[in-house]
């Protein structure tokens, strides 16, 4: 089930001094890791083991995980062949997940243990992507092409008309999900909130953006964001048509419609639109 310890997760302080210090002092190798909002990675190599240096920009967070301390040993990732099936072989065994689906990241899928069911200890099983064991292999990161003729165009109804690209099971896993969606003349996509954040830009025709109650012209070349949890929606009440690129800040992005309070997966059949 578990092939092996992956890496270790330490919070720290300050990214570029831990950095030093693993690659100056103890001489060992260091690779880039990822930036998210608010969160910046690094990870060091010592073997078959690595070590995820992990830095906390939003000051409350980091606060709540590192307190006073400059570092903090956060969790311990293990690696394994069959996600789901150790996922629920623990489960079995009471050790509970923070959530029901798996997280992704660029480089790997992964589950992560409430701590009180995982003897206090934060532990991450995860399992390399594809993308992840060949970038690996040859030593250099290579990009994902995503061919706009490749892709699916799916009617949404009223007006409205979406094309998923990136992410939620569309395309290379990059750590959002990225697509295009039309709106006719006198169309306007249901109200609905996300559980990410969210980025909007109007690549032709101009509109309304509804967010939170409060009403933004929109305009060719304007983005937008959207904060997590916002109910908003695309009103086009102009003569042309609305076309906008967006992405959700997450690889498991979900919609919850105001209306009903639904809450569905985006994926590329599903193609859940700003």
């Amino acid at each position: 089930m578990i092939k092996r310890i992956d890496h270790i997760g330490i919070i720290v302080d300050d990214l570029e001094e831990a950095r030093k210090f693993f690659t100056q002092t103890l001489m060992l190798t260091d690779r880039k890791g990822w930036t998210r909002p608010n969160l910046r990675t690094w990870f060091i190599t010592c073997g078959d083991l690595s070590i995820e240096l992990i830095q906390i920009d939003d000051e409350s967070e980091r606060q709540r995980r590192l307190g006073d301390r400059i570092a903090q040993i956060e969790h311990v990732a293990f690696d394994v062949d069959d996600l789901e099936g150790a996922a629920s072989e623990l489960r079995s065994r009471g050790m509970h997940t923070t959530a029901d689906i798996p997280q992704e990241s660029p480089s790997w899928n992964s589950y992560w243990s409430v701590p009180s069911t995982s003897a206090g200890v934060v532990c991450q099983i995860l399992m390399k992507t594809d993308d992840s064991r060949s970038h690996e292999s040859a030593g250099v990161p290579k990009p994902g092409i995503v061919r706009f003729g490749e892709s699916t165009e799916v009617n949404r109804g009223d007006g409205v008309r979406s094309r998923q690209m990136v992410g939620g099971g569309a395309g290379p896993r990059a750590g959002v999900t990225s697509g295009y969606t039309d709106v006719d003349p006198g169309s306007a996509v249901l109200l609905h909130s996300h559980n990410c954040p969210e980025v909007v830009v109007v690549l032709e025709g101009n509109g309304t953006l509804e967010c939170a109650g409060e009403l933004y012209r929109v305009d060719r070349g304007d983005a937008a964001t959207v904060p997590v949890g916002s109910d908003h929606r695309l009103i086009n009440e102009g003569p042309e048509r609305l076309r906008i690129l967006w992405t959700y800040v997450s690889d498991r992005p979900t919609r919850t419609l105001a209306d009903s309070g639904v809450t569905v997966s985006i994926g590329p059949d599903e193609s859940g639109s700003s």
